[in-house]
């Protein structure tokens, strides 16, 4: 698809076959490692770098281009027939389309550096992480909805997790259900996870959630789907709300991990509104 709308501007006069090119990756952080490497040999070129696909590529490509010159190195993304929650922070704008990407205007936005790698939309720590892992190892078995069923275990499994988060040097808690460290709003295939986040505000969201009961827990579901986990009166005592620009987790007995903003430090180009 991508070939194909490239080859229409081209034939269209609205983009030369020798101001681009199509990369396909071979294995997980081949993005990170190929957009890096280009980039440090035409340090002076003005190149926007187009991911093809979900979150991940996405979040590769983002983290490619931590560093270099943010005036002449963009980011953009396509997103067709791929969900990509990222894409979400953006009402409105169509992500399908490379013309509207050629045409597109450019934004700032942040990024957050989490451990040795980095995050674009949101991290997530605790019992939504689990599912994840879960849901994976699921897949690799060959099992029939595999990220339900991970769903399924992270309940029985993992909703107690003696994890110590620290936001801007001031503990939080030792015990918790989860914790969403976010840049943007929407995780999980449209879960509104951190409804006040924006992508260009120089903070970090994070959502600390209580170890509950099952039951209110399954009540928790559809609010935390929809956003309003954060202001209805049900939750008032079960979520710890900071807007941060540094944090700190420490999972007994696993692994420390820092968490730092960094502003304004990529330049999106949007694409046009649909």
């Amino acid at each position: 698809e991508v070939k194909r709308q490239t080859d229409a501007l081209v034939a269209d006069g609205l983009l030369d076959k020798e101001q681009y090119q199509i990369y396909c990756t071979t294995a997980e952080g081949d993005a990170t490692r190929y957009v890096h490497l280009f980039c440090d040999i035409h340090t002076r070129e003005s190149i926007c770098f187009v991911a093809c696909g979900g979150d991940g590529i996405i979040n590769e490509v983002a983290s490619g281009l931590v560093g270099f010159e943010k005036e002449d190195k963009y980011l953009s993304i396509f997103t067709y027939k791929s969900n990509s929650d990222f894409a979400k922070n953006f009402p409105g704008v169509v992500f399908s389309d490379i013309k509207g990407i050629v045409l597109g205007n450019s934004r700032p936005i942040d990024i957050i550096k989490c451990g040795n790698g980095y995050c674009l939309n949101v991290c997530n720590v605790g019992f939504a992480a689990k599912v994840a892992v879960y849901g994976k190892k699921n897949v690799l078995k060959g099992r029939k909805k595999p990220y339900e069923k991970g769903i399924a275990e992270a309940v029985l499994f993992s909703r107690f997790n003696h994890i110590k988060v620290y936001v801007d040097g001031e503990k939080v808690c030792s015990w918790m259900l989860f914790c969403d460290i976010a840049n943007g709003r929407i995780c999980g295939d449209g879960y509104i996870c951190s409804p006040n986040a924006l992508i260009d505000d120089g903070w970090i969201d994070i959502s600390v959630a209580k170890m509950i009961p099952l039951i209110k827990f399954l009540q928790l579901l559809p609010h935390y789907s929809k956003g309003t986990h954060l202001t209805n009166p049900k939750f008032k005592n079960v979520f710890t709300y900071r807007k941060a620009k540094e944090m700190g987790i420490y999972v007994i007995g696993e692994v420390e991990l820092a968490a730092q903003i960094a502003p304004g430090e990529l330049v999106a180009i949007t694409g046009t509104n649909g």
